[in-house]
């Protein structure tokens, strides 16, 4: 093979060395490794690209399964804060309901009931 080649390429000679059924067959045992996105706006691609070079040392794949990683803990998080919210508002609306006709009540746990007036 002549020095050009793209056989002599270690980048490039194993396809010609393999021969196209062990091409196919590599591809079907490894599935696809790449992922290309179109219409990426341009604040977004450079927030990514910077993500994945001072984070991941500009691995994109690293980078992106970290994002999914935090991004599903972010979901996890909005269902926990949700039903810690809605906790809460029972919780508030329980007290309301039982401060309704109640006095007032010392440290010792006695409860003074006072003659005023209910605010209606």
């Amino acid at each position: 093979m002549q020095p050009g080649c793209v056989a002599n390429n270690p980048r490039y000679g194993f396809f010609i060395i393999m021969g196209i059924e062990d091409i196919r067959k590599t591809i079907v045992n490894n599935g696809e490794k790449s992922l290309r996105i179109s219409r990426i706006p341009k604040k977004t691609k450079e927030s990514f690209m910077s993500i994945a070079k001072e984070e991941f040392e500009d691995d994109y794949g690293m980078t992106l399964k970290h994002l999914m990683d935090s991004y599903e803990m972010y979901l996890i998080f909005l269902d926990n804060f949700d039903m810690k919210m809605n906790y809460l508002i029972r919780l508030n609306e329980q007290k309301e309901n039982e401060q309704i006709g109640t006095g007032v009540k010392t440290l010792s746990g006695k409860e003074l009931k006072g003659g005023g007036r209910k605010n209606e």
